[in-house]
């Protein structure tokens, strides 16, 4: 009986070393910070016209 008990445990050690491994090797993939795109200048609204021109004045 000893002898089966250890087997057991045995063959369960190592499928979960197996799994550990595909999941290490397989797993999910990190992303990285140079991949993602950068945010695209918008060309000023010509709503926002007013405002800057406010900027502008206060400047001077």
């Amino acid at each position: 009986m000893a002898d089966n008990y250890l087997e057991k445990q045995y063959d369960d050690y190592r499928a979960k070393k197996v799994a550990w491994e595909w999941e290490r090797k397989h797993g999910k993939k990190m992303k990285k910070a140079a991949m993602q795109q950068p945010e695209p200048v918008l060309p000023p609204h010509p709503d926002d016209a007013d405002f800057i021109e406010e900027e502008e004045e206060e400047d001077r």
